[in-house]
C-alpha cells in the first residue's frame, strides 16, 4: 500500500511539473498567437490599402488625358507623388506616387500602406505600358540621319534600328535598338551608353499602331488627296499612296501655325520630299515642355538660355538632375520662323530634306521606314500635347508587371512615405 502511495505520489508530482512549466508557456503562446494574429490582421490591412492606392492612381490616368500626358512625360501631379496621405478608407492611411518614363513608354505606380496603429506597412508597385505615340521628336522605324545643319530641339530621336550623326550633335538625346554612329556599334561592348546623350542596344518598346484608318475618317474627302490641303482649313490632311507615291508639297506652306492646334495632322502614306522655301508659317511663345532640359547634358548653357529659371537656379546639367528639376509654363521667347508644320508629322515611306529654307516642325515627325533629314537646315521642336493627341490604336494602359516592395519607409513623424 505504502508502494502505491509512493508511486502517486510521484506521478502528482511529476504532473505539477509538468503543469508549473506548461501553463506558463501555454499562456505565453496564447498571447504570442494574439499578437500573430492581430499582426496578420494588421498587416493584411495595409496591404489592402496599398492595392486601394494603385487603383485609385490608375483610375487618375485613366480618367484624364491631361494626367496621363503629364505623367507620361515625366511631369508629377500634386497629391499623385507621396505628398498626400489618404484616410477615405477605414484602418489606416495610403499613399501614391505616379512616375513615367517618356523613353521606356511606362507609368509606375507605386502605393504604400499603413495600418492605424503605424506598426505595419505594405507597399506594391505596378508598372503599366503606356498608349500613344513614342514621345520624340523624331520616330523612325528603319533608321535615323541627322547630321549637319539639321537641329533638334526639346525632344529625343528615337528608333529600333540604327541612328546616325556626328559629334556636333551635343544634343538631343539619342535612343536605338541598334548602332548609334559615331558613338558605339558594338552590341558585345557594355554598357552601350554614356548615360548623358545616347543608349545604343536599348530596349526599345514596341512600335507605336498610328491609327491610319482614323486619320483617313477625321480627313474625309474633303480632306483626303487634296492638292490645296495644306493651305485650306483642314485640321487633317491625308495623302494615300496610291494617289501621291511621293507628296512634295512645294513651297511656303504652313499647316496649323496661324493658330497652333496640336491636334493638326498630315499624313503621308507614301514617300514626302520636303525642298526650298517649303515653309512659311510661324509660331509665337511656342510652349517648351517640362522635361526638355534632359535634352542638353552636354551642352547646358543652350538650354538655359531658354528656360530663366534653370539659368538662375541650375548652373549645371547634374545641379538640374539633382534636383529632379521639371519645368512649368516655359515658353520659347523667340518667334518660331519658317514653319511648315505645327502638329504630327507622318510619313509611310521615307522622308527627305534638301536645299536650303531653314524649315521648321513643331510637334513630332514619324517615319515608318527611313528618316534622313538631310543637309537643310530643318529645325524640328519637339511639343508633347501633339503626342498626347496622336491617334494610335493601341489605346489602353497595360498592366506589363507586379511586385510587392519591402524598401519602403514610412515613419510615424513622416507625412509620407519615401520608397526607392
Amino acid at each position: 500500500m505504502k508502494k502505491n502511495t509512493g508511486q502517486i505520489l510521484i506521478i502528482v508530482i511529476i504532473a505539477l511539473t509538468v503543469l508549473t512549466i506548461g501553463i506558463p508557456a501555454l499562456i505565453y503562446y496564447i498571447q504570442k498567437e494574439s499578437d500573430w494574429a492581430m499582426k496578420e490582421e494588421r498587416t493584411t490591412r495595409a496591404f489592402q490599402l496599398a492595392e486601394a492606392g494603385i487603383e485609385r492612381g490608375y483610375q487618375s490616368l485613366i480618367l484624364s488625358t491631361t494626367s496621363l500626358s503629364t505623367v507620361e512625360a515625366g511631369g508629377t501631379l500634386t497629391s499623385y507623388n507621396f505628398d498626400q496621405a489618404y484616410t477615405d478608407m477605414p484602418g489606416g492611411q495610403y499613399s501614391i506616387r505616379l512616375a513615367g518614363n517618356p523613353i521606356a513608354q511606362t507609368v509606375t505606380v507605386t502605393s504604400v500602406g499603413k495600418d492605424s496603429s503605424g506598426k505595419e506597412l505594405r507597399a506594391i508597385q505596378v508598372v503599366y505600358a503606356t498608349p500613344g505615340a513614342y514621345a520624340a521628336s523624331i520616330y523612325a522605324i528603319n533608321s535615323a540621319t541627322i547630321q549637319g545643319n539639321p537641329t533638334v530641339e526639346w525632344g529625343p530621336v528615337a528608333s529600333p534600328g540604327p541612328i546616325t550623326t556626328d559629334a556636333s550633335h551635343t544634343y538631343p538625346r539619342y535612343f536605338s535598338g541598334g548602332d548609334i554612329l559615331p558613338f558605339d556599334s558594338n552590341a558585345g561592348s557594355p554598357p552601350n551608353t554614356d548615360n548623358l546623350q545616347w543608349w545604343s542596344y536599348y530596349s526599345m518598346p514596341p512600335a507605336p499602331q498610328i491609327d491610319l484608318p482614323g486619320y483617313k475618317t477625321a480627313a474625309g474627302a474633303a480632306c483626303t488627296d487634296q492638292a490645296n490641303c495644306l493651305s485650306s482649313a483642314c485640321t487633317v490632311c491625308y495623302y494615300t499612296a496610291a494617289n501621291y507615291a511621293t507628296f512634295s508639297p512645294g513651297t511656303n506652306n504652313h499647316f496649323g501655325t496661324a493658330t497652333p492646334n496640336p491636334a493638326t495632322a498630315l499624313i503621308v502614306e507614301g514617300d514626302l520630299s520636303l525642298s526650298g522655301n517649303y515653309g512659311n508659317g510661324s509660331v509665337s511663345n511656342a510652349s517648351i515642355p517640362s522635361t526638355a532640359w534632359k535634352e542638353y547634358a552636354n551642352d547646358w548653357s543652350h538650354y538655359t538660355a531658354m528656360d530663366a529659371y534653370a539659368s538662375g537656379h541650375f548652373a549645371t546639367y547634374q545641379d538640374a538632375v539633382n534636383a529632379n528639376y521639371v519645368g512649368s509654363g516655359l515658353t520659347y521667347g523667340s518667334t518660331i520662323t519658317k514653319a511648315f508644320i505645327y502638329g504630327f508629322l507622318y510619313v509611310g515611306g521615307t522622308i527627305s530634306i534638301s536645299g536650303g529654307g531653314n524649315g521648321s516642325i513643331i510637334g513630332s515627325l514619324y517615319c515608318a521606314t527611313v528618316a534622313n533629314l538631310g543637309s537643310s537646315h530643318v529645325t524640328v521642336y519637339y511639343e508633347n500635347t501633339v503626342i498626347s493627341n496622336i491617334k494610335v490604336q493601341n489605346s489602353s494602359l497595360g498592366r506589363t508587371s507586379w511586385k510587392e516592395m519591402s524598401s519602403c519607409s514610412w515613419p510615424t513623424a513622416s507625412a509620407n512615405p519615401t520608397c526607392p
